[in-house]
């Protein structure tokens, strides 16, 4: 999360904004909501599962909306997001491609091999064509990886670098994934 001084804006102006995206007037941004609101440079909407990553990182609450001070969070999340991204996207024509995700992945201390990171262009890009992705799948990409490595550093236990996986979960098994 980012720090109150890499962020810009005043209280007021989050829950104008707030009170903007919240067409319902519920006081809870909704997913539709806040795609509505939330575009790439190319004006399309942010994807429904970067929206709902975003939300279940920052809602504690095991609801699928926003409220007023979870937004404000998502905004500085957003915006520090955006920081990284710009400083990836080395040719500015508002996406990533493969050298740029892979230097950013290297500069996020993520060894992702080149094997991967085309299996991740072809997912996330917008037309399945592998070449490049937008600020949200960015977002996504990064959100997902985090997660997976969080995940596999608890479950190797020895920092081998291997787990066991099984389907079948055991109690008492130390690399079980919760």
């Amino acid at each position: 999360m980012a720090s109150k001084s890499d962020w810009n804006h005043t209280d007021e102006e989050v829950k104008q904004w707030f009170l903007a995206v919240n067409t319902t007037g519920s006081g809870e941004l909704s997913v539709e909501e806040l795609r509505q609101a939330l575009k790439n440079a190319d004006n399309s909407h942010f994807s429904y599962q970067t929206i709902m990553l975003m939300i279940r990182m920052i809602n504690s609450r095991n609801t699928d909306t926003l409220n007023l001070n979870e937004f404000h969070a998502m905004m500085i999340y957003i915006d520090r997001w955006r920081k990284m991204f710009n400083l990836f996207d080395i040719d500015g024509n508002n996406s990533i491609d493969t050298e740029e995700l892979k230097e950013a992945l290297y500069r996020l201390k993520l060894q992702i091999s080149d094997r991967i990171i085309q299996l991740l262009l072809k997912k996330y890009s917008r037309n399945f064509d592998g070449k490049t992705i937008n600020f949200d799948q960015f977002i996504n990409i990064c959100i997902s990886l985090n997660s997976i490595t969080d995940a596999f550093r608890k479950q190797d236990i020895n920092k081998k670098g291997l787990v066991y996986l099984s389907y079948e979960e055991k109690e008492n098994d130390k690399n079980k994934i919760e």
